[in-house]
Parts: structure tokens; C-alpha cells; sequence
């Protein structure tokens, strides 16, 4: 017995071995890129030339490089000029150091040495051009310019320094109406053994905002936020926001407590100068990379928004009093970087015209197709809850019903009644596997949250209401066996299995169980036994959250990148969309593709102290192509304002509700859930879907088109067939232009059909 045991231990020994070091069956395959083919040309490359030169032309946008330092500039049909680097820089007085650096820089690099410990930046201007370390050569459309930066390293017992030399590639070329600009990322020749590229800044100052300038910064913070030019808050700190979301292996000491962050789900930032605009799409690498902006006077006397790039990762961390990083092996997994800058003039000078154009950027890229949808109430219902109970002082782990699929049917009944006629339900925590925090690999129920023969099958074929049954977690999970805590999940840089936990928003403490992420090589595979479970179930329809919104590194065997999650996700939801109606709870960009409806679009950004005011971009980019909803009315932090907020961004109201009594949240996980209870605001709800009702027939069911700020506190909201829908946050009412009157923490109507 004993040997069996022994024996028993050595296997299992080996098996966790090899899953911590070999492949998981992922091949984290490098993405086949090309790059525009770069040759001589004497004139680009004539260092003594020291004004703009014309470099290519095609279609509205003609390009112009300085051959002396590699400074651009592109010239629309109209004569604005857009510079890589402010003209008047010279006459900053707010710059210094690196800073006054940085504004005549077309690129910002930062690494670290692993020998010193060193943590440091260079920029093209100071550490490249400046020493005549660079050569601009010739691409079709555009030019390249190959950026050198040269070190000098001692070696033990050598009476000279040795010479190393990084070479980084820009490419800067006109391509479909737009600019682009790329780094090679795979095309990076690094010569020194000890220098560690982890990070690059790509045209931090293109089209920046000077102090004489009238504009602004837009931001795809939440719905979309705008960065005044000029505002004077010197004092605040920068924007900085990963797109995609915060790398979740890396696990962070606390949160902010006084910032309320909203992530970023689009890969987009754009500037308003004056009378013209452009709108920038993170194209290449934006799985990796952070939107950053600054106000004017804060770091420069420039306002400016710019993408960087995390190219590999570093991992910080103390022991004791010594602090230290480890770092991604091998070359760059990202072979390239890059942005592309569409111009915008006129009337579409604004946010509303940058949504647009990014609408027409996600129908070309994704072919999402125009579609009305009926205005709509959308309902989150929770159908149970894991609960903590004592029988005869014994503690056993339960799940409690708060909406079985009976309650759903009755909660429909009393919508109906009351003339709501459009219903979406998004009915969520009611799978065995959720509720049990194993993979979700099932779409079989909870038993005890069945209502005799009204099963969830029942309610997606349901002719009266839109049934999504929601797989929430489908990523990530909490209770696995030893094996598979070691073989099926995520890893960090360091090779340990990430394993954190659930934080309660306001106190930043450990609320539940320790839960883990689903390695990348599985997720494809794991989507599909979801996916076959849910057709032989026979759903018509399917809601999903994580699925749209998570992105992660994963070190495990062979290891992935973001992308290659993004990858993964994308192949295996294109199996799940084909053939069921699909919900997405606030999705990033990539998902958008998968969604027949959104729930939870936020109407507000983060609580930024250098943002100004929240648009909705999101929204206006979408609308038309999927219906959406606000954030739950009766659970939102928009508080009094919470309808209004979902009218101007012109989406349905959305409420979370239970059947059961509030008291069975009690010591729960859902504890925080107030005013859910559904007889609560069902009156309510019921107004609000009329409202929204009145709306979508003053619009004829057209597309949100624009949206402006009419005087402070008061909105109005454009659609394409012309009506407008005014939205008056004051304590006053106010009569707008056409003579509509708004009344008080009210809205009104004007034109549109009848």
C-alpha cells in the first residue's frame, strides 16, 4: 500500500512538472505582419536639409517630412496641418528636462537594465537624432525612419568600452484617407545584452493643443470623456488608462479609494484644435497598450493624448528592503505597433464626429450590419445566491432561490400588464456550475431554482419576452481540484498559478473565496463544450460577460499574450454566436461583432480630477447597429440622474431585480444589492419604458447622431432623422433656441416623427 502510495505521489509529482513547464497545447504563434518595403532616398536622407520637404501625397492628405530630425507634418485638403511635434515648442516655459525632450520626439522608450537595476527612458530627439544616430529612408506613400541609439559598456578586464547600438523602426505612411503610424516591433535590433525594452510612447505630441489653442482631449474613458484645453488644473495628474482593461495577473497591493475608474472598451483617442479634428484607432497592439493625456501647463504648456505600448512585461516586486523586477524572456511576442489618424473637418469636427467615423471603422472591420430594435426594458433578474445556513448547528453551503424560472414568468405578467411591452430579461446566477464556482462547461440548472416544468429552455423560446440566460464567469472559476489548479489555470511571470481574490468596492477587503483564471490554451476548447451543452439544451439565446470584457498574460508552457487571448475568445465565440441570439454585458470592441444586445453601457467616466465632462461616445459609435442599455437604474452610482443620463445617451433603462424578499440577501455575496426587490419599482420602471417608448417614436427609430452641450447642465441629444431630445440637469428650467422648454432635472422633445 505504501509503495502504491508513494508511486501515487511521484505521478502526480511529474504531471504538475510538466504542466508548469511544458506547452498547454497553446502555440503562442507570432501573428504574420508585413511592413511597407523601405529603400534610399538621397534627398529624405540629407541631414543638412532643415525644413519640410514633401514626402508623399495621395488622396486629401499630403505628407511632408524635415530630413535634419525627422519632424513631420500632414496637410489636409482643407490646409490644416497636423505636426508630429509642436512648431512653437521653443517658446515653452513650462517644459523642462525630459519633457522639453519628449515634445521634439517622435517616439519615448523606457527599460530596464537587470545589472543595475535601472529603470530609464530615452526619446528619439535627445538620445538619437541629436547625435546623428538615424537614417529616413523611403516607403510607398510615406517615409521610415530608422531611429539608433548607441551605448558604451566597460567590460571586466577590457581597457576599452564596447559599442552597443538599439535600432527601433517608424514607419510614417498614407494609407485608405488616413496617416499611419507603425514601429516594427519585430524589426527592433537590439545589440546590447543588458538593455530590456519593455515600453514605447508613439507620437506623444502629434496634434497638440497649445495654450492659444481653442479644443480639446477626447478620451475613451467609460462613455467617452473630454479633456478641456486650457482648463488650469496644473495641479492634477495626467490621464493614464489601459485599453482593455488592467492587466488582472498582476496583482496590486489596494485601490484607489478615491477615484471611481471606468475601464476603457475601445481602442480609440482623438483632438479637437480649432475648427478641425482627428480621431485615432490603436490598430496594431492595442491589446498592450495605455491611453495618456495631459493638460496644458501640467507637464508642457501643451495639451496632448497619445497610446503607448507595453512590448513585454516586467513584473516589480520587494522582498524586505530590496526591490526588483523579473522580466519576459525571448523577443517581443508583439511584432508590431501602430495607430492610424483619420481627419476631421466641418461639422464633424467634434466627438460626434469622431464617433461617427469610428462607427464606419467597426461596420468595415467587423461587417455589422444596421438594424432597428424596439425600445426595450431591461431587466437583470438574480435567480440565486449561495448562503451560509445552520441545521441543527451544523454549517452547510446552500443556494437560496430569489427569482425562479416560475417568478420570471409572473414578473413578465406584471410588466405586461402594465403596457410594457418589450421586455429583455438577462437572467443570471442560475447554472450549477456558476453557482458552485466550477468551469462553466454546462448549461445545466440549479434544481432547486426550477419552477415545476418552466425550465430555462422554456423561457429563451419564449414569444413574449427576450430570455438571456447569462454564463457570467465563464473565464474564470473558484473551485477546482489540486490537479487542476496547477494544469488548467493562469500563471505569472514568475510561474505562479495567479490566484486572486474578490475586493469589496468600498473597503478594498477580501470579500470570498480565492478564484483563477482559465489558462489561454484551454479557453477555445472550453467555449465549446459550453457551446455544445447550450444547443443540446436547446437555447435560442445566451448572455455573456467576461468573455466580452477579460483579457489577460498567461506564462503558462508555451504562454500568451493579450492578443493571443483576444485570438482565442474571437475563434471560439464565432462557434457560439453562429446560430444564438447573444447578449454582452459593456463589451470591449472585438466582442461588439458577437452582440444582438448590450446591458450595463455606462453613462459617465471615471471620477478623474483632469477630466471635464462625460459624452457619449460609446454610444453614439453603436447606435443603429446593437441595442443597448444604461447601468441599472435602481443599483447605478449616477444616483437622481441615472434616467436622464441613460435618455441622453439614448439607450433603454435596465433594472436588477429579485422576487424574494431583500432580507434572503442577507450575508451573501449580494448583500450590497439595495432597492432590488421588484415590486419596488415596478411603477417606475414602467414610466421609464413609456419614456423610452415616446422617444424611439419622435426618432423613428433612427440612429443617435450627434450631441452637444447647449449651456452648462443642459444637453441635447441629435438623431438622424432630425429630432432632438434636450436633457436639463439644473434646478431651472431653461428654454433652448428653437423654443423648446426643459424643464427642471428634466427632458423634452423636439421635432422628429409624430
Amino acid at each position: 500500500m505504501k509503495l502504491q502510495l508513494r508511486l501515487l505521489c511521484l505521478l502526480l509529482s511529474g504531471i504538475l512538472l510538466l504542466s508548469g513547464c511544458s506547452s498547454t497545447g497553446f502555440q503562442a504563434k507570432s501573428a504574420k505582419v508585413s511592413f511597407p518595403e523601405a529603400s534610399a532616398n538621397q534627398d529624405l536622407n540629407n541631414k543638412t536639409v532643415d525644413h519640410f520637404i514633401p514626402c508623399a501625397q495621395k488622396g486629401d492628405l499630403s505628407l511632408y517630412v524635415k530630413p535634419s530630425n525627422a519632424e513631420f507634418y500632414v496637410e489636409t485638403a482643407d490646409g490644416m496641418r497636423w505636426y508630429s511635434n509642436p512648431p512653437e515648442r521653443g517658446e515653452d516655459t513650462v517644459a523642462s528636462g525630459t519633457y522639453r525632450s519628449e515634445l521634439s520626439s517622435q517616439l519615448v522608450i523606457r527599460y530596464f537594465n537587470p545589472v543595475t537595476g535601472e529603470n530609464s527612458s530615452l526619446s528619439t530627439m535627445s538620445d538619437s537624432v541629436y547625435d546623428q544616430l538615424f537614417e529616413i529612408l523611403a516607403v510607398p506613400d510615406g517615409f521610415c525612419t530608422k531611429y539608433s541609439f548607441r551605448f558604451f559598456k566597460t567590460e571586466e578586464g577590457a581597457d576599452e568600452p564596447s559599442v552597443y547600438e538599439i535600432t527601433i523602426p517608424l514607419y510614417v505612411y498614407i494609407s485608405d484617407g488616413r496617416l499611419k503610424a507603425e514601429v516594427g516591433v519585430s524589426q527592433i535590433e537590439n545589440g546590447h545584452p543588458d538593455m530590456f525594452l519593455y515600453n514605447i510612447s508613439l507620437l506623444p505630441f502629434f496634434g497638440a493643443g497649445g495654450s492659444q489653442d481653442e479644443g480639446y482631449l477626447m478620451v475613451p474613458d467609460g462613455s467617452g470623456a473630454l479633456i478641456e484645453f486650457n482648463q488650469g488644473r496644473d495641479f492634477a495628474s495626467g490621464f493614464s488608462r489601459p485599453v482593455y482593461g488592467a492587466e488582472p495577473t498582476i496583482l496590486r497591493n489596494g485601490y484607489d479609494l478615491t477615484v471611481e475608474q471606468q475601464d476603457i472598451r475601445l481602442p480609440v483617442f482623438g483632438v479637437k484644435v480649432n475648427g478641425a479634428a482627428y480621431l485615432a484607432v490603436i490598430e496594431e497592439g492595442c491589446q498592450e497598450s495605455t491611453v495618456n493625456a495631459w493638460g496644458n501647463m501640467q507637464v508642457t504648456s501643451y495639451s496632448n493624448v497619445y497610446a503607448d505600448f507595453a512590448i513585454r512585461e516586467k513584473m516589480d516586486y520587494s522582498i524586505g528592503n530590496v526591490n526588483t523586477s523579473i522580466l519576459e524572456k525571448g523577443s517581443p511576442r508583439i511584432p508590431k505597433i501602430g495607430v492610424s489618424y483619420e481627419f476631421l473637418s466641418g461639422s464633424d469636427a467634434g466627438y460626434g464626429g469622431m464617433a461617427r467615423a469610428y462607427r464606419e471603422h467597426l461596420i468595415e472591420k467587423y461587417t455589422l450590419m444596421e438594424k432597428a430594435e424596439p425600445a426595450a426594458l431591461f431587466v437583470e433578474l438574480y435567480a440565486g445566491v449561495r448562503k451560509q445556513v445552520s441545521n441543527l448547528g451544523v454549517q452547510s453551503d446552500t443556494v437560496i432561490p430569489l427569482t425562479d424560472t416560475g417568478r420570471v414568468e409572473t414578473i413578465a405578467n406584471a410588466l405586461s400588464e402594465r403596457g410594457v411591452d418589450n421586455v429583455v430579461f438577462s437572467y443570471r446566477s442560475w447554472s450549477k456550475h456558476e453557482l458552485s464556482g466550477k468551469p462553466q462547461t454546462s448549461a445545466a440548472m440549479q434544481p432547486t431554482l426550477q419552477s415545476g416544468d418552466i425550465d430555462v429552455r422554456r423561457l429563451t423560446q419564449s414569444q413574449d419576452f427576450l430570455f438571456y440566460p447569462l454564463f457570467s464567469d465563464v473565464l474564470s472559476f473558484s473551485n477546482i481540484g489540486f490537479i487542476g489548479r496547477n494544469v488548467d489555470t493562469v500563471c505569472n511571470l514568475s510561474g505562479v498559478t495567479v490566484r486572486p481574490r474578490r475586493y469589496l468596492p468600498g473597503l478594498g477587503s477580501a470579500e470570498g473565496e480565492v478564484y483563477y483564471f482559465l489558462t489561454v490554451g484551454k479557453i477555445g476548447d472550453h467555449i465549446r463544450r459550453l457551446k455544445s451543452s447550450i444547443s443540446n439544451a436547446d437555447f435560442k439565446t445566451a448572455a455573456f460577460s467576461d468573455i466580452g470584457q477579460l483579457l489577460y498574460n498567461d506564462y503558462r508552457g508555451d504562454g500568451a499574450k493579450r492578443g493571443h487571448t483576444q485570438t482565442e475568445i474571437t475563434a471560439a465565440m464565432k462557434t457560439v454566436s453562429g446560430d444564438l441570439r447573444t447578449m454582452l454585458y459593456y463589451p470591449n470592441e472585438y466582442a461588439l461583432q458577437f452582440a444582438s444586445d448590450i446591458f450595463g453601457l455606462p453613462s459617465k467616466t471615471s471620477d478623474h480630477d483632469i477630466i471635464d465632462r462625460s459624452v457619449p461616445f460609446y454610444q453614439i459609435a453603436i447606435s443603429g447597429l446593437i441595442r443597448y442599455s444604461g447601468q441599472p437604474l435602481n443599483n447605478s452610482n449616477a444616483g437622481s440622474d441615472a434616467l436622464l443620463k441613460t435618455i441622453e445617451a439614448g439607450g433603454c433603462p435596465a433594472y436588477t431585480w429579485i422576487y424574494e424578499p431583500a432580507e434572503a440577501l442577507r450575508d451573501t455575496g449580494l448583500s450590497g444589492l439595495s432597492g432590488c426587490h421588484y415590486t419596488l419599482t415596478l411603477d417606475q420602471a414602467t414610466e421609464e419604458y413609456k419614456a423610452a417608448a415616446q422617444i424611439e417614436r419622435a426618432t423613428g427609430g433612427s440612429r443617435l447622431y450627434d450631441h452637444q452641450q447647449v449651456t452648462s447642465g443642459v444637453f441635447v441629444s441629435i438623431y438622424e432623422n432630425g429630432a432632438r431630445v434636450y436633457v436639463n440637469y439644473t434646478y431651472d428650467s431653461y428654454q433652448a433656441a428653437d423654443g423648446t422648454v426643459v424643464d427642471a432635472k428634466s427632458y423634452a422633445v423636439k421635432g422628429g416623427a409624430s
